[in-house]
């Protein structure tokens, strides 16, 4: 009870704050804190003015992913030959060797293409191919290839003779399928700078390799029989002889390279539908020149651009895209910035099968044929889109049927086009049967007057002179 009533007490005294009433608690110390009495006698410490001072936003760095690997073009392994320039010694099978032991180039693992490389040198050589016999496909071969290029700025591949002698058997069937250069199943394939002369030639002096392919008026230095004006003869039975030949082959590129004199094509691309025709092929800044076909032909193909390129003196037409058979077909080509130059037209489009999306700008004709001619020949096959811009005539236009004739095609389109008319003649510009949505825009007719229209859809504008549609 004591310690009960001492606690109480404590606590009632130390309510009421006065000292005295605190016995017997000891002083335990705390000293006072004399508080100060005048506030600004207080020392006042300064502090210094931080200057203001631009902090950048942090930079959150992106992540630093390696750009991705852009595969390159190398070159790998070279060849070369040893050739002799002598009109004596057949070339052929020193050129055929090579050809041959050259390996395929390839892709690597990193995406980069190895290309090896044939080089011919400078010079003119004679590649008869007489151990070939009459019945092989070609003198010289490239067959089974891949990533190639083949460089021969300056060299010259001729023969002296058709394959077999002129005036052959034709009864016995004797045609001569002598292609010069030929291209079989290959792919990647870029060949440069070379030059293929063939025997069908009024220029220069032409020695046959032996009398009987040595016909008297090449002795004589006379005209090939059936030449016309100055254009070579087209002689049958040697038409397949022709400069370069590619067959059931796909990324071939000719850049700078020439035909003259051959019996048939100056290029040729085909052959067979099963095997996939011949694919992207390019033909680039080349000239074809005296030849007894066609300038360029086609059979069977998918992917042509012919760029930059001349076609002069074709006994036939500079261009032909024939397909092969009703199931043959020629599509998707471009061809800009051309010369031609033929005896029976400019682009012939003839034959049976597909001729579709053909795309023709600044090209210019040079021929007393039509400038295009296209249709299946079977009147069964519909071909489309067809564009033709900036096209143009060397010469006026004489004949009673239109310069520019189409028969079962669809969406074409003539624009900007120069096309001069033959005062003397029909006046007919143009012949349009069973075609739809045509345009005719922009174009020069000079002195040709009308469109013939015979159950198609024309649509005619802003053309000198205005253009008279003719229905039939």
């Amino acid at each position: 009870m004591k310690k009960l009533f001492y606690l109480l007490s404590f606590l009632i005294l130390t309510a009421c704050g006065d000292d005295k009433f605190s016995p017997g608690i000891p002083d335990i110390g705390i000293p006072e804190v004399e508080q100060p009495k005048d506030v600004d006698s207080v020392p006042v410490v300064e502090v210094p003015e931080v200057p203001e001072v631009d902090i950048p936003d942090p930079v959150i760095p992106e992540s630093e992913e390696p750009e991705p690997y852009r595969p390159t073009r190398k070159i790998g392994k070279t060849y070369t030959f040893d050739l002799v320039e002598d009109s004596g010694i057949d070339q052929t099978k020193a050129i055929q060797d090579v050809l041959d032991k050259a390996e395929n180039g390839y892709i690597d693992k990193n995406g980069d293409t190895i290309v090896n490389v044939i080089q011919f040198p400078e010079g003119k050589y004679w590649t008869e191919g007489f151990d070939v016999g009459l019945k092989k496909k070609y003198v010289i071969g490239l067959l089974n290839k891949e990533f190639i290029d083949i460089e021969a700025s300056g060299a010259t591949l001729y023969t002296k003779a058709p394959g077999h002698p002129y005036g052959g058997d034709i009864g016995k069937g004797r045609y001569s399928h002598r292609r010069h250069f030929w291209i079989e199943n290959s792919k990647f394939i870029e060949i440069q700078g070379l030059r293929i002369e063939g025997s069908n030639t009024i220029q220069g002096d032409l020695l046959g390799t032996t009398k009987a392919y040595t016909p008297d008026f090449w002795k004589a230095g006379g005209l090939d029989r059936g030449a016309h004006g100055d254009v070579p003869a087209y002689a049958s039975y040697l038409e397949f002889e022709h400069g370069y030949a590619v067959n059931e082959s796909q990324n071939i590129t000719f850049d700078n390279c020439s035909v003259y004199g051959v019996w048939g094509d100056g290029f040729y691309l085909g052959n067979k539908v099963s095997e996939g025709g011949s694919r992207n092929i390019k033909i680039l800044n080349s000239v074809v020149d005296f030849v007894g076909r066609q300038g360029f032909a086609a059979s069977v193909a998918d992917g042509v651009i012919i760029d930059n390129c001349e076609f002069k003196r074709v006994r036939r037409a500079p261009i032909d895209f024939e397909p092969y058979g009703a199931t043959g077909y020629v599509n998707n080509v471009r061809l800009t910035n051309t010369y031609l130059e033929g005896f029976h037209g400019g682009i012939a489009a003839l034959g049976r099968g597909q001729v579709n999306n053909i795309y023709i700008e600044n090209v210019k004709i040079n021929s007393p044929g039509p400038d295009i001619s296209c249709w299946d020949s079977a009147g069964k096959t519909v071909r489309e889109n067809w564009h033709v811009k900036n096209l143009s005539r060397v010469r006026s236009y004489g004949s009673h049927v239109g310069s520019i004739r189409f028969k079962k095609t669809n969406n074409i389109t003539i624009e900007n086009s120069f096309v001069p008319i033959a005062k003397s003649q029909s006046k007919k510009s143009m012949e349009l049967t069973d075609c739809e949505n045509v345009t005719i825009t922009g174009n020069d007719f000079t002195n040709g007057l009308y469109i013939i229209s015979e159950n198609s859809s024309v649509t005619a504008k802003g053309n000198t002179p205005k253009q008279e549609i003719i229905i039939e």
